[in-house]
């Protein structure tokens, strides 16, 4: 085998080597591309639980404020309740003793009888107090569902953009493979007939 043939052989053998190294890059920007889909596939399913779990604990949350309401207004009315038995017993015992009528005793049960309103309206406040703080926590939870909503999207959206990204660039080494391979051949063509 002569010197021209030798050229033409390295240069076919180099050639096919710039074909298969852009083939093998390319596969590799190929396989890159599908996990960064499945990761931001994946990425986006967390977000979208999240989304349902916020969801499903907000709901707890409204569930419990609405229990802590009808608990107070339950509370309330027991207080109530309970403080017209004890100034009738006040009262009761302020007649058997002939004071009820005097001033001191009528200024003795107003004052109980305001203590008593004081204190169910106290419950009635801690009640929508508390209430209050768990429909906040609900805002908060449903506020937090509608952000992993849009986290799930936005990670859909930069998963689908990188992978394209990635087959575009799998692309580009197939032909600069192919155009390097081309490139060779048609450089060792003309030195092969330049030295003929």
């Amino acid at each position: 085998m002569g010197v021209p043939q030798l050229l033409l052989a390295s240069t076919a053998v180099s050639a096919y080597g710039s074909y298969q190294q852009g083939k093998a890059q390319a596969r590799q920007y190929q396989a890159q591309a599908q996990i960064a889909q499945r990761q931001s596939e994946a990425e986006a399913r967390n977000y979208e639980r999240q989304v349902q779990t916020d969801l499903f604990n907000a709901k707890l949350a409204e569930l419990d404020a609405q229990s802590v309401m009808a608990a107070t207004g339950a509370n309330e009315d027991t207080q109530r309740r309970q403080a017209r038995q004890i100034l009738a017993a006040q009262r009761g015992a302020m007649i058997q003793a002939g004071t009820a009528d005097t001033f001191s005793g009528q200024m003795l049960l107003d004052q109980s009888l305001m203590e008593a309103e004081r204190d169910a309206l106290n419950i009635r406040y801690q009640g929508i107090m508390e209430a209050r703080n768990i429909e906040q926590e609900a805002q908060n939870l449903r506020m937090s569902a509608e952000q992993a909503e849009i986290n799930a999207q936005t990670a859909r959206a930069l998963g689908t953009a990188g992978a394209a990204n990635l087959q575009a660039s799998a692309t580009s080494a197939r032909r600069a493979g192919t155009m390097g391979a081309a490139t060779q051949l048609l450089g060792g063509y003309y030195q092969y007939k330049k030295g003929r």
